[in-house]
């Protein structure tokens, strides 16, 4: 049985996880998996929520599909793009291929409602992945962010994925968080600059059972579903501490989140 441990603990294995993860540089910048999360994690993430999936192609064989889909992925996070393979839902985007005379590619981007919003032809081959994922990019990216001194209006979703009361806990600390940096809360999704969309992933404890795995993302949006960022906090704490209050931990986890959601507002320009 586990001993439990104090609540005060907890946020402060969190609260140094976060500092770390800022000092690296990882914290603010969209869709980079901090040091010690593999991209297996990332990717397995992604499943949960909204995000780019690249399907498989069909016509090519499967080795040198899947070579060719991996590549794409990088690309496309290379691009500050949520791109992933494993998953598909009803709130993701989909890319998709087929095989067409000379070993052509024939691209497309289809919305989560299966209406297709780019489609083209490409000649193919791994040397061309970064050409088509820029072309996905483009589309998928806001080209005219919020300028600096526009009231921005933030949506905080409620957030997934989190055991006890972190569900509801989490939601009003980062709402509470962005209202002290000055950012103004939407009434209603029609009316916000940005969504905030959180997800909480716990790993499962290991044989000792004294510690597990957290993960927690900060995805930012734009209300026609281009992403623009995701912060990401990572770290370990005692297993089944957050399986009931939140308490502080709530607040530390919120509190760093939102500064790393401050930073990627002022690195596309809707900040000063």
């Amino acid at each position: 049985m586990t001993r439990p441990v104090p609540q005060l603990a907890v946020m402060l294995a969190l609260v140094v996880g976060v500092l770390l993860l800022a000092a690296c540089g990882a914290l603010p910048r969209p869709f980079q998996p901090a040091d010690k999360t593999p991209p297996e994690v990332l990717e397995a993430a992604l499943g949960a929520r909204a995000g780019v999936f690249v399907e498989p192609i069909p016509g090519l064989a499967e080795g040198e599909s899947e070579r060719l889909t991996e590549a794409l992925v990088a690309a496309l996070r290379a691009h500050d793009v949520a791109a992933g393979r494993r998953a598909n839902n009803r709130a993701s985007y989909r890319i998709s291929a087929r095989r067409g005379e000379a070993d052509r590619l024939h691209w497309s981007l289809a919305e989560p409602g299966g209406a297709i919003i780019l489609g083209f032809e490409d000649q193919g081959g791994a040397e061309r992945v970064q050409l088509v994922a820029r072309r996905f990019a483009d589309i998928l990216n806001p080209k005219n962010p919020p300028s600096a001194g526009t009231v921005l209006l933030l949506a905080v979703r409620p957030v997934d994925g989190a055991p006890g009361d972190g569900r509801h806990a989490l939601t009003r600390a980062m709402r509470r968080a962005l209202k002290e940096y000055g950012l103004k809360a939407a009434e209603s999704l029609e009316d916000a600059t940005f969504i905030v969309l959180g997800s909480v992933y716990m790993g499962g404890a290991p044989e000792s059972g004294e510690q597990q795995s957290i993960t927690i993302d900060w995805t930012v949006m734009s209300p026609n579903g281009a992403r623009i960022g995701t912060v990401n906090q990572s770290n370990t704490v005692p297993s089944g501490t957050l399986d009931g209050a939140w308490g502080p931990v709530a607040r530390a986890v919120a509190e760093n989140g939102a500064q790393g959601i401050v930073a990627m507002l002022e690195r596309i320009g809707a900040l000063e």
